[in-house]
């Protein structure tokens, strides 16, 4: 099944195919939740997928907000999770691991230092500083 997304890109957010484009969205999403907390990554412009939140914030960063422009394939809020959606090419399907999978290793070869916890000069363990702690849930999320 296709999903219809031409109302990701109307110039308004006040008409009436932009609302019902997000209430199909949240629909969409929130079927495929597989979180019993009831939350998801917020699409919209400043949360960017960074944050989850409630079905009723998510709506209102969409409508108020509004939803990124370039997330075409709704791979964290489902699309690509079966074959009955789509083609085998779908963006989401195997990409996705492996995008995230080398993403990390590149961070981690690029900052071992960061990433294994350890002061390159000392090879002591150390508590992680306030940076380092953002770093670690960013890592985190990307697995």
């Amino acid at each position: 099944m296709t999903v219809d997304k031409s109302w990701m890109h109307l110039p308004t957010r006040s008409c009436i195919e932009y609302i019902n484009g997000v209430e199909n969205f949240l629909e969409y999403a929130f079927k495929h939740s597989t979180d019993g907390d009831m939350i998801i990554n917020c699409p919209c412009i400043d949360c960017s997928n960074r944050y989850r939140r409630t079905r009723d914030e998510v709506q209102y960063h969409l409508l108020f907000r509004g939803i990124r422009r370039d997330y075409t394939t709704w791979y964290l809020h489902g699309e690509g999770d079966s074959e009955e959606e789509g083609d085998s090419e779908v963006e989401g399907d195997d990409d996705d691991g492996m995008l995230y999978g080398d993403m990390f290793d590149m961070i981690k070869d690029a900052y071992p230092q960061v990433v294994c916890g350890k002061e390159s000069s000392e090879n002591e363990p150390q508590e992680p500083n306030g940076d380092a702690k953002k770093f670690y849930r960013l890592l985190e999320e990307v697995k």
